[in-house]
Order: C-alpha cells, then structure tokens, then sequence
C-alpha cells in the first residue's frame, strides 16, 4: 500500500541538500558489492604486511592495486572507508553496539583487522582529476610520505594508528629519513620534468646529471624507504625492532586522462618497493581503452604511425599489445579488485540492509515505499478491471501472482541454474531472503518481491546511481503529496530522467544517442514527454534456450478414419511430414536494438539499464489517460511482440521442388498484441512458473510413446490459453491453479498426465475463454488490454488448434466442448463470430503458413546460391506455392480434416489449392531453367 499521506505528509515543499559525491561510512552502512570489494582490499593489505618483512632484492616488484568497476560503483567509498577503518576498525565495524550482538560473520574480517593493526599507514589520497597533466607525480608522492613522516614525528594521528612518545629515538632516526627524503625530492624534480633550457651547454650537462641520477634512484629509494619504514614503525612498536609499517597511497581518478594514467603507470614502475603499496581507483574498461590511446599518442608524437587504413590499423594493433604488456606488468589480472552494481533485490530495500530496523522511518522511506508511493495514470475509458495503481505494480508484480504460482516461481529460480539473467550477479546471490530483506516488525509480513525483468535491468545500477535514483523518487513524492498535481506525473519525470541519464553515461555511438535523446524521447505541445516509435527504431530480440523436447512418432502419419477410430500407417505419399516436435523452450534475455533510421542497416544493441528504464517508461506513457497517445507506435506483428517459448516444428519434404526440397518450418506460439511490456512478462514468469510445475509429467521415460505425446501436446496448448486469459481478464494475472492440473496428484507425481484429468481441465479453459469473452463483449468500450485479448481469441485461436501449431486432429478437442454448457452465451458468440468470418480466418492462416515459409533456412539458402539474377521474384513465388501445396495437401486430407473435432475448424482450409499448383508443362520447364546454374 502507498504510505498514509497523513501520517508522511511533509511540513514543506521538497527543498534539495548538498549531497556528497562519496563518503566514509561505516561497515553495516555500505551496500554488499562495497563491502566485498573493501574485504577484499583488507586481505591484500595483510598479505602485503607479510611480504614486506622480506628483504629488498634486485627485481622488479608489482605493487600496485587495481580497485575497479563502473562509474559509481563505490571506488572512492572504498577508499574513504578504508581510512577510516584503519583509523578505529572497532568502531567501523561495530559502531555502539555491543561485542556480544555482533554477528559472528564479522570476525574473520576483525580478525584481519587486528593483524594489520598499526602495520598500514595510509597516506593522504592523492585525486588526479583537478591535478594538472604535467604534475610532478614522484615528487608529490615523496611530499606525501614526508608528511605522514612529520605527522608521526610530531606525535600527531597518521591513519593507520595513534602515536605515543619515543622522542629522541624518533628524533635521531627521523634525521637520516628527512635527508634521505629531502635528497629523493631533489632528483625527482631532475628527473621527471622535461629538460628546457635553451642553453645548449647546460641542457646537456642536466642531461647527463639526470642519467647519472636515474642510474642511482632506485637503490636510494629503496633505502629510504626502509629508513621511513623504520621511523615510522618506532612510535607503533617501540625500540626493540618491531615489525615495520607498510606505506599506503590511494590514487583516485585514474582513468581521467591519458596522461595521467601514463604517468602513474610510469610513477609506479620507478618507485617499487616491498614498504610501498598503491591502490588505484579506475574502471577496467577505460584503464585499458587510456593505455592503448596513450601509446598511440606517443606513436603520433613519434611519427611511427603507419600510412593509409592498412598503416591506422597496424599502429592501433602496436598500441594494444604495448598496452597489454604494460598493464601485465604493473598489474596482474590477479592484483585486481571487480566492483559489481547493487543486485536488483538489495535495491529494492535501499537505503537500508538486513536486519535494519528502521526501514519504516517515515523521514527516509525505503525505496520501494517511494515507488508505491507514486501514482500511476489511468485512462478513463479502460474497461472494468484490475488497475495498475502505483509505480512499484511495474517493478514487482507478487500482487500479481497466485499463491501457487508465487511458489512455483521462486522455486524455479533456485533449481533452474541457467537463467543467469534472474540471479543474483553479486556475491550475496546465495543470501537467503530474510538477509536481503529488512527484519518486519511484529505482525508485519515482508513478502518477498517478483521482479520483472524490466525492473531488473532498470535495478542492476551502480550504489551511486541507486543514490540518485532515491533522492528523484523522494523529490517526486514530497512534491506530489504537497500540491497534488496529475497522477503519473511523478512517474513519468522519474522514469524519464533515469533513462536520460543512462543514455549518457552508455557506451552508445553518437548517433544513437543522439537519436534516443532528440528523435525518440520527445515533449508534445503540452511540454508533455511522449516517446516517437514511428518507423519501428526499437525492436525486440528474443533470446531462448531450449528446455524440452516433445516429438510425435516420426516418419509415420495417423489415419482418422471417419468413425472416429485411429490407425497407423507409412506415409506412401510423395509430399509428407517426415517429423513433428514441440519445442518448449526458457525465457533467456530481451535485447532491444536500436535501428539508425538515417542509415538503413546501421544498428546497435541497448545497453542493460537503457533499454529497462525505456521499457518502463514505454509502460507509464501507455498507461496515461491523456487524449494525446503518449506512445506514437506502429503495430507491431504477434510474432515480432511473443517470447518464443513455445515453437511447433515440421519438417517437410515438398515433392515437385527442384531448388529446396526439404523445408523445416517453425511456428511459435503467439501472444496478444498487448501494448505493454508488463502484460508480456507477466506472462513469462507465470509460465516458467507452470513448466517448472509440470516437469515431472514432462519427465517421463517413454517419450516416444502416442499418448504421451499428445497429453503433453493437449496439457501445454491449455495451458497457454489459460495463462493467456488470466493476463487479458479482469483479473490481470492471478492464475489460479486450485482444482486444475497443476494442483493434482496426476501432473505432479505420475509419469505423463491422466486422461481424466486433463479432458477436465479442457473443460476449464474452455469455460474460462467463454467467461472472459462475455466480459470483453459487455464491458469493453476502449482498446485496452482485455480488447485485444479478445481479438486474439477471434482471429488466431481457431488457428491454434490447426496442425500448424498441434499436429494431430485429436489436439483440437479443447474447442470441442463437452457436457450440458452449450447455453454459455460467451462461447456461442465466439462460435458464431469464427463461423463468420470463416474466409477471414482462412486467408490468415494461408498468409501465415506463408510467413513462416519465408523465416525458414530453406528459403535463406534458395537465395544465397550464386546462379542468374533473373526473375527473383518469379522463383520466390514459385516456391513458396510449392511449399504450401505440398503442406496444405499433407496435413488437410479429407481424414485429418473430418477428424477434427468443431465443424469450423474442418472448413479452414484453402480452396484454392489446385490454383497454387500450375498444371502445364511450361511451368515445369521454366521452374527447371531456372534452377540451372549459369
């Protein structure tokens, strides 16, 4: 429910604070992916304590870190956190709390902590952003390690412990530091900067003077850093040759330029030292893109570049081996530290972790109170129904779902290991659900949140995305609660200035961009936001794996005689159906991409959150009630809107065709044209909710056997209808599974489905597709949801029932109504309106067992062969008037078509076959030429 605007209604008008870009915090505050990362950060810096103790040699040591990840992910957290936990790690791990109500998880992490106690220093972080691109990196590091030097001397706190008194021995051991430091300070400045005197005399002798002085920098620099290591560890450990320090420099912003990454690479290669760790902060991606273009830089400055495109080439490939090499050395794939993006599940409860008590505080809202708190547009001419109310019905749908179905689902998720795209990309994947949820309070229930997959990719964003992601929503609340304004406007902004902001901070090329932000995303007249899908820019690209496989009796055809008795025979005829199967298959992944409608055959995938904020979007503005569609959108076709989850595949051999005899047609199980992404996922998670309950039906050991064959056949194809009626219903999901098959002993624990059962559940579906077509015909007056349900009921499922899609006459019995329910009133006009349009519904399925035709390898292979560009138009023709005399003469012999069960359904079929087929031989001799190669 929304919160109470009595009870959360602000004294004023939101009124924005200076937010920080990052912080120090405490370790319950940080999210998961920055607690891993700074765990890890910890561990290094115990193994790096060990190593140190051992003795300087020759070589040639990486001791540099690499903490990495996307652009506010949490680098700088965690290197502001790290400060402050080696500051007072007691404090930053347990905060006021008591020894005894920490969590035994911690101590390993404390126990790292006390090992390193006093061992680390970390010296004063050192941002490349606002620093100049000719800084002077190794005399500011040296400045650097002479103030942690100073701040020690003085007794003053340095990070990494406090200082207690050993005055002289300091003293006289600071001496030889300070000297040996003030010495390194002075070639540092000689040899980094560039020599440019104009004197010729005295740049060469600052020339040799800066050889003599490179030659000599290493073995004096590490003997001054033994001596600092030494100084410092004396008001740690006393005088009796404790354990020595370890000097720590944190490097943010690394990737800010070419030069500066040049520098610090070449920073770190100079100074290594047992005694000296540095921590870079940097994205993986541009640390290795600035690498590979300073190289090239300095190829350009060298005039080494290549001529021409082969020479561009050439020196592009010189720079990425260069820069692979360089990164190899200065850091290992193992010295490396991955920042991943908050898990969708932890976003959802943010700002607050598990076990957080204070998730109802009316002051910080979590963020799924801020989402339910926002109110979604309705248009006012909807049919009666189940309405979606606020922004969270988008993101997480359990309202939405059955008990059961709920069940099923959540089961699914934790057996079925390949839907990666559903799981948890952190490494709090494995937490149970009361770690990721806050702990409810008495007599409160935390139910755990369905996803969709359209919120996931719109969740799955960096900690300081999911930052700005909150303050936009509170923003939009407050306002909303203070001065009412239109419902969906607050979503609408919110979901808008999320999918701006993810556009520019993508990899998109230039002109997606800029088409995404000026031709698709636009304001009408109104100064109102609507989205241009004119010219079909965005389209869908379905990824499934396959998850069963269910195939009729193969190189055998049924007889249905006319008294209704079966028989099984070869199939003697030229033209046939070598086999029949039933793909039933898992939802994968949606890619959206991107057309240039400037530059035909130009396209580019959508990344992640782009095209997840442009899915929600597209739903808000679908759901607006203004006159204006919000969505301009051409009609899309049922096979480009379904999910390929269930495909019916023939194999089919055509008997008069030369060019592409063996055709392998594929028909995918279509959908309503729904006009939201929300309805088609729904589906999709009540689905993979039904499959995962009817796996051990599908299990079964006799797979070749007819009756199981056509019980699953028959069980899946009602499935679909009841599914799909449950969404387009009034009810707008909550499939109900109580008394049905999904509920019984014989689909959950017999081998294959019972008979009874399943003619039972028949009679259901056949009831609920009455019930809901009566409800289309007296309550909706608008295109909405439930009207195009229905229009899929009149124009594609008599269809359904065709061999197209079930292979068998015996498979239409779920049209076949059985007992005293003939009265329905639904049903009769559904009857009634197929019975009408009867040439209608033939030419559709003419069109459509030509379309798929078109989608075969067949015909892809028919026009990839070299041979006469003549008359392509000509052979396409031919073919596919080949291809469907041959189906229609298969599967509509006068046997199969009297064995369906519904008189309509007998007469779906074209007359025109003869016509498809030209008898005279002038056909067979120009169909011949053209075969021939050239």
């Amino acid at each position: 429910m929304a919160p109470d605007p009595k009870k959360n209604r602000p004294s004023s008008l939101f009124s924005p604070t200076p937010i920080p870009e990052a912080k120090a915090y405490r370790w319950d505050e940080l999210l998961p992916p920055t607690q891993d990362a700074l765990r890890d950060l910890i561990a290094w810096l115990r193994a790096a304590c060990d190593t140190s103790t051992q003795p300087n040699q020759d070589e040639h040591l990486s001791t540099s870190l690499l903490i990495s990840g996307e652009r506010g992910t949490g680098k700088t957290t965690v290197l502001l956190s790290a400060a402050q936990a080696l500051q007072d790690w007691r404090t930053f791990l347990y905060g006021s709390r008591k020894l005894e109500d920490v969590k035994p998880e911690l101590d390993p992490l404390a126990q790292l902590f006390q090992d390193i106690e006093k061992r680390v220093i970390w010296l004063d972080p050192l941002d490349l952003e606002p620093l100049h691109a000719d800084a002077n990196l190794l005399a500011t590091f040296l400045v650097r390690v002479s103030a942690a030097l100073g701040q020690s001397e003085t007794g003053g706190s340095v990070h990494g412990g406090t200082s207690s008194s050993h005055s002289s021995l300091l003293e006289e051991s600071a001496e030889e530091a300070w000297g040996q430091l003030d010495r390194l300070v002075q070639d540092a400045t000689l040899m980094w900067e560039a020599i440019r005197s104009t004197d010729d005399r005295t740049r060469a002798e600052l020339q040799i003077k800066s050889s003599d002085t490179f030659t000599d920098f290493q073995p004096h620099f590490r003997m001054a850093m033994e001596e600092v290591s030494r100084t410092l560890s004396i008001p740690r450990f006393g005088s009796a040759g404790g354990p020595q320090v370890l000097l720590v420099l944190p490097i943010d912003n690394v990737d800010r330029s070419i030069d500066h990454l040049y520098s610090i690479v070449k920073l770190t290669r100079m100074v290594s030292s047992r005694r000296i760790w540095f921590v870079l902060a940097a994205g993986a991606e541009e640390f290795q893109l600035f690498m590979e273009r300073s190289f090239q830089k300095e190829l350009i400055t060298l005039g080494q570049t290549g001529i021409g495109a082969s020479g561009e080439a050439e020196s592009i490939a010189i720079a990425r081996r260069q820069a692979a090499t360089t990164l190899r050395r200065a850091l290992p794939p193992s010295y490396r530290i991955e920042l991943d993006t908050v898990s969708p599940d932890r976003a959802w409860w943010y700002p607050y972790g598990p076990g957080d008590q204070t998730h109802d505080s009316d002051a910080r809202p979590s963020l799924h109170k801020l989402l339910d708190g926002l109110k979604l547009p309705h248009r006012k001419e909807s049919s009666r129904g189940e309405q979606l109310e606020h922004f969270s019905a988008l993101f997480d749908i359990h309202k939405r779902l059955d008990g059961e179905v709920s069940k099923a689902y959540h089961e699914s998720l934790q057996v079925n290991e390949q839907d990666t795209h559903l799981r948890e990309k952190s490494k709090d994947a494995d937490r149970s659900l009361e770690e990721q949820s806050p702990t409810p309070q008495e007599g409160q229930k935390i139910e755990a949140p369905v996803l969709t997959y359209a919120a996931r990719l719109a969740l799955s964003i960096p900690a300081r995305t999911l930052q700005d992601l909150w303050h936009a929503l509170y923003r939009e609340w407050r306002r909303q609660e203070d001065d009412g304004g239109e419902a969906g406007d607050g979503a609408v902004t919110v979901a808008t200035l999320m999918l701006r902001r993810a556009i520019d901070e993508s990899d998109l090329p230039a002109w997606a961009s800029e088409q995404l932000h000026n031709r698709i995303i636009r304001r009408n007249n109104r100064h109102k936001i609507f989205l241009d899908l004119t010219g079909q820019p965005v389209r869908k690209d379905k990824r499934t794996t396959l998850a069963d496989v269910v195939e009729w009796p193969r190189w055998e055809e049924e007889e249905v005689r006319l008294d209704g008795s079966r028989n099984w025979k070869k199939d003697l005829s030229s033209s046939r159906v070598l086999s029949r199967q039933l793909h039933l298959r898992r939802f994968g992944d949606l890619i959206l991409r991107l057309d240039d409608l400037e530059s035909p055959g130009r396209s580019v995938p959508l990344p992640p959150d782009v095209a997840g904020w442009f899915m929600l979007l597209h739903d808000v503005l679908m759901l607006s009630e203004e006159e204006e569609p919000r969505v301009l959108v051409e009609t899309a076709s049922a096979q480009e809107m379904t999910p390929d989850l269930v495909v019916t595949l023939h194999e089919l051999w055509v008997e008069h065709s030369a060019l592409e005899p063996h055709v392998q047609i594929e028909f995918p199980w279509t959908l309503p044209r729904w006009e939201t992404y929300f309805d088609f996922m729904l589906f999709t998670v009540q689905w993979k909710a039904a499959l995962f309950r009817a796996k051990k039906a599908f299990a079964r050991t006799d797979r070749s056997h007819l009756r199981f064959a056509e019980s699953c056949f028959r069980f899946v194809q009602a499935a679909w209808v009841d599914n799909l009626c449950s969404i387009a219903g009034p009810q707008r999901g909550k499939w109900d599974w109580k008394g049905t098959l999904f509920a019984s002993d014989a689909l959950t624990e017999q081998g294959g489905i019972e008979t009874n059962p399943l003619e039972a559940y028949e009679q259901r579906v056949r009831r609920h597709v009455g019930e809901f077509y009566r409800f289309v015909q007296a309550e909706c007056r608008h295109y909405d949801r439930s009207w195009i349900g229905g229009q899929w009921l009149e124009e594609s499922l008599p269809l359904f029932m065709l061999p197209e899609f079930a292979p068998s006459p015996l498979l239409s019995r779920l049209l076949a109504w059985d007992g005293g329910g003939m009265n329905d009133t639904g049903w009769n006009s559904l009857l009634n309106f197929w019975e009408n349009h009867l040439h209608l519904l033939t030419r559709n399925r003419e069109l459509l067992v030509r379309e798929r035709a078109t989608c075969s390898a067949s015909y892809e292979r028919l026009f990839k062969e070299t041979g006469r560009p003549m008359r392509p138009r000509f052979r396409e023709r031919q073919w596919l008037n080949q291809v469907l005399w041959a189906w229609f003469r298969t599967v509509d012999h006068d046997n199969y078509r009297k064995g369906r069960k519904l008189e309509v359904l007998q007469l779906l079929t074209p007359h025109e076959l003869q016509e498809l087929m030209p008898r005279d031989e002038k056909w067979r001799t120009e169909l011949a030429q053209e075969a021939e190669p050239p």
